[in-house]
Parts: C-alpha cells; structure tokens; sequence
C-alpha cells in the first residue's frame, strides 16, 4: 500500500510549495486537497513533477467555513444548486488534468428541510450521474465518500449503503472513498460487515484517523491493527490517506502514523 497525505490537515506549518517537497522528503508519495481554488495549477503542477508526487485525489466541490461548520460550497441535493456547482465543477476538472490527478471526489452536500431523502438523492443522482461521466472522460476515477453527521452536521450522505446506492446510480465507475474515521463514527460495529458487503465498490483510497477527536492513528480509541487486517483481508492494495488533524508538529505525526499502520 502506498501513502498519501492531505494537504488541507497536514504539513500546514509550510507554504504550498514547501509543503510538497516535504511530502517527497519524508516518502509520502501523493497528495490530496480540496482547496483547489486557493492554489495555483501550473505551479502545482511543476512542484508535484519536481518531486515526484501524484495528486491522488482532488475535491470537485471545494469546501468552505461557516459558524465553524465546514461544508461544500454548492449542495447537488438542492437542484437550485446544479448550475453553480457545474461551473465550479469545470474549474476543478481544468485544474485535475493539468495536475494529472488520479482521481476526483464528488461530494452531496447538505441535506435540506422540507424535500425527503428520496427526493434529495434524485437530485444528486441528477447532478453527479453528468459530473461523473466529464471526470471519467478526463481519465479520472470517481470517488463518493460518506461522513459523519456530528463532524458534519446535516450532510446527506453519511452511511456506506446510501453511498454504494449513489455510486452505483451514477455510474461512470464510481468508487467508494472509506474514511474510517467518518464510517467509525456513523457505522461503529458495523464497520467491517459494510467494507465486506461493498467491497467491489470500494475505490483505490481509504482514509485513515482516530476517533474521537481526528487526530492521528493511535490517539484515540480505533483498534488500529484489527482496522489493518480488515483491509488487508479486502485486498486492498491501494492508497492509504492521512487525513488527520496532527496532535503534534506534522511530521512527527505522520511518524508516529506510518509506525502505527506498517505502512
């Protein structure tokens, strides 16, 4: 399994360009952000070839701040939503293909009062079923990944069956990106007979950080070597995703991360 981290939790004590070099320094070999807008795309581009790392995943949807409760800019569960969220969508594609990114990672939104879930899903079945087919043929896979409602109250997608139903009604060969943190908080003891039951649906990334408080593996209440068999029982062999707020300087929790999980 390869190692990625997150740019938006990680090595945040650095600048832009810093921040990549460190990643290639300490042998982390791709990234993850979904502030694509605050960034530069050629200069990005020229630092991921100049270190030699990938961009594994980029966020089509960028995330924003309000009252401290992070969520994505435009919710595809509101159809009032869809014509701002496809022009944001076209310049994160611009920016994934001249970064070369691996994959690209569609977010739901918020869910809203008033409409059901069924009607809330039909719409973003309406929305990332056309966004999904313009990343495929970009050369990109698809990701869709369920969070949890307390760190993310009122999202939409916050359980691993609803988003497998969602992958699937898309289609484009959409992907399931499993945080264990998020699915640890929402599926607790189910965990396990989720990953299993969807496991030809799980994409080449899984996140990875402790409960409860987000900070690295190890910190917190995850058994971390029953959680690596588990993956390693799916056959997974792909991308390992620090996404954590570090408890300590970056770096040393990345170590004290990568000891933990053997990877």
């Amino acid at each position: 399994m390869k190692v990625e981290a997150s740019l938006d939790f990680l090595l945040r004590e650095w600048d832009w360009a810093s921040r990549i070099a460190k990643c290639a320094q300490l042998g982390i070999q791709g990234v993850e952000f979904s502030n694509w807008t605050s960034h530069d795309p050629e200069l990005t581009r020229m630092l991921l070839q100049r270190y030699g790392v990938e961009l594994v995943v980029l966020a089509g949807n960028p995330w924003v701040e309000d009252s401290g409760n992070p969520h994505v800019k435009y919710s595809v569960t509101d159809r009032n939503n869809h014509e701002p969220y496809f022009r944001e969508l076209e310049g994160a594609l611009t920016f994934a293909r001249t970064c070369d990114a691996r994959n690209m990672l569609l977010d739901t939104g918020d869910s809203f009062a008033g409409m059901t879930d069924e009607e809330m899903m039909g719409n973003a079945i309406e929305a990332l079923g056309p966004a999904a087919d313009k990343v495929s043929k970009s050369g990109m896979g698809v990701l869709i990944e369920p969070l949890n409602r307390n760190d993310h109250k009122g999202y939409f997608l916050y359980t691993i069956d609803r988003a497998a139903t969602l992958a699937k009604e898309i289609g484009s060969g959409a992907r399931l990106l499993v945080d264990i943190f998020h699915s640890t908080k929402e599926e607790r003891m189910t965990l396990p007979e989720k990953l299993r039951e969807h496991r030809s649906l799980l994409g080449d990334v899984i996140h990875v950080a402790d409960t409860p408080h987000r900070h690295e593996p190890g910190t917190g209440d995850i058994d971390w070597s029953r959680a690596m068999k588990l993956i390693s029982d799916l056959g997974f062999n792909g991308w390992i995703g620090f996404e954590f707020e570090p408890s300590k300087r970056s770096e040393e929790a990345i170590a004290d991360c990568r000891r933990k999980l053997s990877v």
